[in-house]
This record gives C-alpha cells, sequence and structure tokens, in this order.
C-alpha cells in the first residue's frame, strides 16, 4: 500500500499489463499498454488474417478491403513505430503466424522490454527491434514492401500535462506520451515518411487522441500519396485510430 500511495501505476508495481489477452512485461521504461490501442490491433489482425483473406478470396473484395500486395505473398511485412512495450509488435506476431513485424523505438531501453515480451511469447524469431527515429532506422530493402505501418505515437500536448492523471503524468516515459504543440506532430512525421515503405494498397494506421482524428485526417487527404483514409472508433464512439491507404500508382 506504500508504494501504491506515491501515485505508482498497478502494472508497474506488479511489473505486467494484459493486452489482447496476453500478459506484458512493464516496468518505467515503457507505456502501459492501454485497451485503446487494441482496437488498432485488433483492426489488423482482422485484415490481415489467412482466415479472412482466404474468405475475400472466395467471396470477392470491395473497396477499401482488398490486402495489400507485395512482391513475396506469403510474407506478410508489418512496421510498429514507437513500440515500447512491444505490445502492438508482440501482438500482430503472435495472431499473424504469417507475419515479420519491424518495431521502431527511439529507446533502447524500452526495447529491452519489447525484446523480453517478444522472447515471452515466442516470437522473438518474426519481431525484428531497431532503435532509431520512427521509420529511419528500417533497412532499405523494405521499401515498397510493408503491407502495413501501425503505431500508437505520442499525442498528448505539453500544455496539457497537468490535466494528467499523477500516475501517467509522473510515472509514464514522457517521450513516450507528450507530443508538441497540439498532439499531431508525430502523426504528421508518419503520414509524411509512410508511403516510401507502404506497397500499393498499404495501410496507415495511428492510434489518436479524442478530437484528433479531423485534423489527421485532413493530413492525409492533403497528401496526394493516399487515396482513402477513415476512423475507427471504440465502443462509446469516440474516434480512436485513423486509418489511411498508400494510392496504386497509375498509367
Amino acid at each position: 500500500m506504500e508504494i501504491r500511495s506515491t501515485g505508482r501505476p498497478v502494472p508497474y508495481i506488479i511489473g505486467t499489463r494484459e493486452f489482447m489477452s496476453l500478459p506484458f512485461a512493464v516496468d518505467e521504461r515503457v507505456m502501459i499498454p492501454r485497451p485503446e490501442t487494441e482496437i488498432l490491433v485488433e483492426y489488423l489482425v482482422k485484415k490481415f488474417s489467412t482466415t479472412e483473406t482466404r474468405k475475400r478470396g472466395n467471396e470477392g473484395t470491395s473497396q477499401g478491403d482488398e490486402r495489400p500486395t507485395t512482391n513475396d505473398e506469403h510474407q506478410l511485412v508489418l512496421v510498429d513505430v514507437g513500440t515500447g512495450s512491444g505490445c502492438i509488435a508482440v501482438s500482430l506476431a503472435h495472431y499473424l503466424p504469417q507475419a515479420r513485424v519491424y518495431a521502431t523505438d527511439i529507446s533502447a531501453a524500452a526495447l529491452e522490454i519489447a525484446a523480453r515480451n517478444a522472447q515471452h511469447h515466442n516470437v522473438a524469431d518474426r519481431v525484428v527491434l531497431l532503435e532509431g527515429d520512427l521509420l529511419s532506422p528500417l533497412p532499405h530493402h523494405l521499401d515498397g514492401q510493408v503491407q502495413a505501418v501501425a503505431s500508437n505515437p505520442p499525442y498528448v500536448p505539453v500544455s496539457q500535462a497537468l490535466d494528467l492523471a499523477r500516475e501517467i503524468r509522473d510515472f509514464e516515459p514522457a517521450e513516450a506520451v507528450f507530443s508538441p504543440g497540439e498532439g499531431t506532430v508525430m502523426h504528421g512525421r508518419l503520414i509524411e515518411e509512410a508511403p516510401r515503405w507502404l506497397c500499393a494498397g498499404g495501410m496507415l494506421a495511428m492510434e489518436i487522441a479524442a478530437g484528433q482524428a479531423e485534423p489527421v485526417r485532413n493530413r492525409v487527404a492533403q497528401d496526394n500519396r493516399y487515396d482513402r483514409v477513415c476512423s475507427l472508433s471504440d465502443l462509446a464512439g469516440i474516434e480512436r485510430v485513423v486509418v489511411a491507404w498508400r494510392r496504386h500508382a497509375t498509367g
């Protein structure tokens, strides 16, 4: 009780947090996984699962539902930007056994936790951990070969720090929580950088804060390398994820 009275979050005290029905090791080096992020992961798992792909192959496809294609149809290549505990990357690898997931983070300490979680869930051979800023650590051979880039980037404006619960403000890593400006700076950078890596029809899926969907969608609309954009809402109707699709080549 003495530890909890300091405001330290329970997951840090017990050293674990459940995400996508899987236990993840956590401590102050990484942000605590949250239910909102499961919306993003569940969407990608549904889109890329073998069962779902086979079903669409039998029934035909509708606009926006086709599976992005690369030169290697037998290898699903996904990227998790700002992986932290690895909850997104490890969950994708766990539920999509055909996937190879490249997970980046600027924090070497966070990558240590992600490596532990990948090992614990027996997906370390398919989760490649890379230290660096956003998409910059990716190997060049992935140019145009990635079916989806996923991210839960920092999106809380620094100006709102005092509005956050003590457990978040004082204990979770600031670089994983706070963003300069209005909170969508990292989203803008991802929108700018992702098309280089995405295959035709590839997806960029980003978690957002409440109220950020419209500016993020507008930023996508200004970039002619994307041809579709939508948002995903939680059970309360709050938009939590923005998804954009890489434009197919024309002519």
